[in-house]
């Protein structure tokens, strides 16, 4: 847990470092300061998941961490199909930082309800291949 907690620290003050000194992050361009954010943020959402993993015990438990990991070969190809078709459609380069946010958040959301569906009609991916349960 406090590893984690460093890791966070050290890549949050070093996307600060390189985002005032270096260039600014840009979601156009893959750049230093976009790997060190998306890092910082990601250490820092699984501290807090297992923080609260840690004090509540196994009575807390995130079902969509869990879903995920049940269907990962199917969310993944079904996020690279939806990235594709967003980028077909769109000129996600020109949009405003309004609609980029929009779209990712539908993107998102779109993920998340294909896991809850992919677990409410109990498909199981075993070895790469689709189990039907019903």
């Amino acid at each position: 847990m406090i590893n984690i907690i460093i890791f966070s620290v050290i890549t949050l003050l070093l996307w600060y470092i390189c985002n005032v000194y270096i260039q600014q992050t840009s979601r156009r361009l893959f750049n230093l300061t976009y790997v060190l954010f998306v890092s910082s943020i990601s250490s820092i959402i699984i501290s807090i998941l297992k923080y609260i993993h840690e004090t509540n015990g196994n009575c807390f438990r995130v079902l969509t961490l869990e879903y995920i990991n049940k269907g990962q070969l199917s969310l993944f190809l079904v996020a690279n199909v939806a990235t594709g078709l967003i980028n077909l459609s769109i000129q996600t380069i020109y949009t405003s930082k309004e609609i980029a946010f929009f779209i990712v958040s539908m993107y998102i959301l779109l993920c998340i309800v294909f896991v809850w569906i992919f677990n409410m009609y109990a498909i199981v991916e075993k070895d790469g291949v689709k189990i039907y349960d019903n």
